[in-house]
């Protein structure tokens, strides 16, 4: 994606479910992580991301 949008990774934006997981390639490039509190999801757990994501309900 960035390449064929020609971006940066400081410009794009990952939306995951699962913090302990989700997160940890997008961070590490750069990119701003926001969680998504599913609560019909398997991973329903917005405790274990307090005060470390952006958490969107």
């Amino acid at each position: 994606m960035k390449e064929m949008l020609g971006v940066e990774f400081s410009e794009m934006v990952y939306v995951g479910d699962n913090a302990s997981k989700d997160f940890t390639a997008p961070r590490n490039l750069g990119m701003r992580c926001i969680y998504f509190n599913n609560r019909d999801g398997l991973y329903n757990n917005p405790q274990a991301v307090s005060g470390r994501y952006e958490i969107k309900k």
